[in-house]
């Protein structure tokens, strides 16, 4: 241990870049007057290890509580770039350009927003950084928000590495806090006592050194204000509960006798990793060259059970297996499933280590757990010891079961068009049969008044689905509320296996025109009379009527002689009706062509007497 007189009275603070220090003084240095606030830089070590006096002052903000001091490197990570300092008595932030932009000190911020009292300082970049202040609270730099309070009567903060966590000294209760900086589920910051016992905790930094399990581990040095003490904390290796000095092998101290009344104040390491202590309330620094203590030996590693998930395969029934080494006589691995322990207790552990086990579905099919994610612990636990051993966990998926697949149809299926649809175009019937049809059987449609549409359809290559569109002799569908329906039929009757299908549909209604009688699906004599009129909009003259029955015979011989008013009457010229249903046809024509604008009118009827 080497003691460094800086010729500075009251050093309040000290930091280190790469192997120069920067200290601050609230009384002055040389040639400078009584309550003089200054920022002294020292230049490196010499080689025969004579520390050359300090430069400066660099920057001289006349300020007489400069407590919290932390020096930001520039973009190469060695060089200073800008030191920044809180001052107590002014409640002020202030930044000192360093090197080539070195200026006088610029207040950043002052008095509110969280600047009451402060008293130590950490910054993790020129815009980022976090403050403590006297009454115990921990604060942001920019912009200025409070992370937490009720810290005691916190003196020193750091920053770990990763930015992940602050560790902030009660120097009063002599305990050391870690504060997560990623908020937790009510939006605050979750904060923690991870040692107690030191009998004061002023300054802490943090770096990495081996740890006792051969590893390396995060290490805080913690300072006292009293006795000159330097503590030592594993961080890596605490819980986040409060740790009791006297249990705890990772919390050692170091009995410095610093001597006077200097306390370590600050603490910083070097890049050669010596420590530097700051002893404040005299002008000294101390430098300390290879820290050790018992727990710093490596230690073989002890021997511990590992537990692996090797396989695991979703769904209904998840199955999972793996290993566990070593084999430990007695353990048992048990199962944990969303923190639960599983009633059936877990896996039989072969002598080899390996293991596999599944989760029974329930006798009626039911999955053991609900469907969706899950999470799977096995512990390897020494059940006489009270002791487990390893844990393993993994994220599975329970699956829904199957339902069983819906009856295969009995009947004719109509697949297309769906039943109550909108159809733009000519309508096309897709239907399917349970199995092929045996010979001499074949399938009949008819519309909603019992003309056949189509009639001895025969299946495509599968053998059970038959597709078809209307008959064009009996005209194009027209308007909404058409109804189809398709049987089984044999040797001119109707089977009633497999059983019938129908469908409804709708096509858009077009102008026609208009057949007074017979009305639709009416029932009439063998030799029924027809009268036909044009729509009002649209003229008669030079206009004939031509009608065709369901076979494309033209029924009316005259059709531009039998007028009748303001339309045409006529009855069927070449013979009588048939009993049974007949569709009739009726297209206006002007000369030899259809007329434009007007799509043929379709009345389908049923003879039932002479």
């Amino acid at each position: 241990m080497k003691k460094i007189d800086t010729q500075l009275a009251h050093m309040a603070a000290m930091d280190i870049v790469g192997d120069r220090l920067y200290v601050t003084s609230w009384n002055g240095g040389p040639g400078q007057g009584a309550n003089a606030g200054v920022l002294y830089k020292f230049p490196a070590e010499q080689a025969d290890g004579t520390q050359p006096a300090p430069e400066g002052p660099i920057a001289n903000p006349n300020l007489t509580g400069m407590f919290g001091l932390s020096v930001v490197t520039g973009t190469d990570n060695k060089t200073a770039a800008a030191a920044f300092i809180v001052d107590l008595n002014y409640q002020s932030l202030w930044k000192v350009p360093l090197g080539a932009n070195a200026s006088n000190p610029i207040r950043v911020s002052q008095a509110g927003g969280g600047l009451d009292k402060p008293i130590s300082l950490v910054m993790a970049g020129m815009d980022e950084g976090y403050f403590t202040t006297n009454t115990g609270q921990v604060w942001s730099v920019e912009p200025h928000v409070q992370i937490t309070k009720g810290l005691g009567d916190p003196k020193g903060i750091a920053l770990d590495a990763l930015q992940q966590n602050l560790y902030i000294t009660d120097n009063a209760g002599g305990r050391l806090w870690r504060v997560s900086l990623k908020r937790d589920e009510d939006g605050n910051y979750p904060k923690s006592v991870i040692a107690t016992g030191m009998t004061s905790a002023y300054g802490v930094t943090l770096r990495r050194e081996p740890a006792a399990d051969g590893g390396m581990a995060t290490w805080a040095y913690v300072g006292t204000s009293s006795q000159g003490n330097l503590w030592r904390v594993n961080v890596d290796s605490v819980s986040g509960e409060p740790v009791e000095v006297t249990n705890e092998a990772n919390l050692a101290a170091f009995n410095l006798n610093l001597g006077g009344t200097g306390a370590a104040h600050n603490v910083r390491f070097n890049s050669k990793g010596d420590a530097y202590i700051c002893a404040w309330g005299a002008p000294w620094i101390w430098k300390i060259t290879g820290i050790s203590t018992p727990t710093d030996a490596p230690k073989p590693p002890p021997v511990v059970a590992v537990v692996k998930i090797l396989s695991k395969m979703d769904g209904v029934e998840p199955s999972f297996s793996g290993t566990v080494s070593p084999v430990v006589a007695g353990a048992k691995l048990f199962a944990f499933v969303d923190g639960v322990k599983r009633s059936g207790g877990g896996a039989h552990v072969n002598p080899d280590g390996t293991w596999a086990f599944y989760m029974q579905a329930s006798a009626d099919g039911a999955p053991p757990y609900a469907p969706g994610q899950h999470t799977l612990k096995m512990a390897y636990t020494d059940e006489a010891k009270g002791a487990v051993l390893a844990t393993a966990e993994i994220v599975f998926t329970v699956a829904a079961p199957t339902p069983p697949p819906p009856p295969k149809p009995q009947g004719i299926v109509i697949v297309a068009p769906l039943e109550g649809a909108q159809i733009a175009g000519t309508p096309k019937f897709t239907v399917t049969v349970p199995k092929r049809l045996e010979a001499g059987v074949m399938l009949r449609a008819v519309d909603e008044y019992g003309a056949v549409i189509a009639d001895g359809l025969a299946p495509g290559a599968d053998g059970i689905t038959y597709t078809f569109e209307r008959n064009g002799k009996l005209g194009p569908w027209n308007g909404p509320g058409h109804k189809v329906t398709v049987t089984a039929r044999k040797e001119g009757a109707d089977l009633g296996s497999p059983a019938p299908a129908s469908v409804n549909f709708n096509v858009p209604e077009a102008k026609t025109p208009i057949i007074v009688v017979p009305a639709r699906g009416a029932k009439t004599t063998s030799i029924p009379d027809f009268k036909v009129q044009l729509p009002t909009d649209v003229s008669m003259d030079g206009v004939t009527i031509l009608a065709r029955d369901e076979t494309g015979t033209i029924i009316n011989a005259n059709p531009g002689l039998n007028r009748s008013g303001p339309g045409w009457h006529f009855n069927r010229n070449v013979g009588p009706w048939t009993m049974g249903v007949h569709t009739v046809v009726i297209t206006a024509r002007k000369g030899n062509a259809d007329l434009p604008g007007l799509t043929p009118a379709v009345v389908t009827f049923t003879v039932d007497r002479k």
